[in-house]
């Protein structure tokens, strides 16, 4: 069927408006012979495994009728020790192989692992089967008694450039061995808690943090704060994003903050992301204020502050934050300055009263 006579650039201009709706789009490669590829395309970007269905989907990879190979870019894939499938996922990696174009590989892994499993989770089979990805998201609920063999994990995955990590508990990771070197085009670093110091260590022995240009870090143990110090100051200069989670709640267990960050390490920001996760009314807000004002970046293009406590009143000096982040000698390419409480701690609304340079100049944000 001849759907049109517009060019084919348009054509698939509208596939692409499309993307998401899966409906919309297997109508529009059911419509006409021209929209059947750029509607494969959307439809078969992403691939969501699960252990019920990898031998049906590793018998389409084996037909000689299956054409959507190439179409594969993203595999998303959930992993549970509990699910007698499960073996499946490694039992099928051989097939896998042929998705050579795939970059970004996203796994959810709620195992209890032993001695006898952690191989066949972190290094053989499944993750093994896609070494040309780019971007390795994991979200990991296991054990914490063995340490897992994450750098290993990353070292299967040579063009890596971007890696998330996330904990649902906490979890120990193996000390990185002496010959793992990391990916070289690794540039973007998301991790958890724990996560951080032995990443961190392991690319501050590499000299591999100069590299790195995106950096998100959850909340540092007092044990860890000085791995995380000496890695934050390699990185230096290089460092273009930051995301920290931070807390000012005098407790042992978090590492005080100005043991672990000094902003004026990286003067070339352009984008800034502070949390506070301080739970008690014990503390004194203003060095949130003192943490902010280290920052001497001049291309800072947007910076982002979510606040946790009631602390946040009166008590915070709202107006010297308001003047040292207006100050256009200071901030000549700044663009945004969002703030939100999170928790019901006050009114956003406030933020604009507290803040009436930032306000009048158009960059106040309260949601984001």
């Amino acid at each position: 069927m001849q759907v049109s006579k517009l060019p084919q650039e348009l054509l698939e201009e509208v596939v692409d408006n499309l993307d998401g709706d899966y409906r919309s789009l297997r109508a529009c490669a059911l419509a006409s012979r021209s929209l059947v590829p750029r509607s494969r395309i959307h439809l078969f970007r992403t691939c969501r495994l699960s252990a019920r269905k990898l031998i049906a989907f590793r018998d389409l990879l084996r037909s000689p009728k299956c054409t959507f190979i190439s179409c594969i870019q993203n595999i998303e894939a959930y992993r549970a020790s509990s699910d007698p499938n499960d073996h499946y996922f490694n039992e099928v990696a051989p097939d896998l192989h042929c998705l050579t174009y795939v970059r970004s590989l996203d796994v959810i892994l709620n195992v209890l692992l032993t001695e006898s499993n952690m191989e066949d989770y972190f290094l053989r089979g499944f993750f093994a089967a896609f070494p040309r990805i780019k971007r390795f998201k994991l979200l990991c609920g296991a054990s914490e008694t063995l340490p897992v063999p994450l750098v290993r994990t990353l070292c299967l995955f040579p063009a890596l450039e971007v890696v998330k990590i996330i904990d649902t508990r906490y979890f120990g990771v193996e000390d990185a061995p002496i010959d793992a070197s990391p990916p070289q085009g690794l540039f973007d670093l998301d991790l958890g808690m724990s996560t951080t110091a032995p990443i961190l260590s392991w690319l501050y022995k590499s000299k591999h943090l100069p590299d790195v240009s995106t950096l998100k870090l959850g909340l540092v143990k007092s044990h860890e704060a000085q791995i995380v110090r000496r890695s934050l100051q390699q990185a230096g200069g290089a460092l273009t994003s930051l995301v920290l989670e931070l807390t000012w709640t005098p407790e042992t267990y978090w590492a005080y903050t100005f043991s672990v960050f000094d902003l004026a390490l990286h003067p070339n920001l352009t984008t800034l992301t502070v949390s506070d996760h301080s739970s008690l009314l014990d503390f004194d807000p203003n060095l949130m204020l003192q943490l902010i004002k280290q920052l001497n970046a001049p291309r800072l293009k947007q910076i982002f502050i979510s606040l946790h406590s009631k602390q946040y009143g009166s008590d915070f000096e709202w107006g010297a934050l308001d003047a040292f982040l207006s100050a256009p000698a200071q901030f000549p390419r700044l663009q945004t300055v969002a703030i939100k409480c999170n928790r019901g701690c006050f009114c956003n609304k406030l933020f604009r009263s507290y803040l009436p340079l930032l306000n009048a100049a158009g960059v106040l944000q309260t949601k984001w």
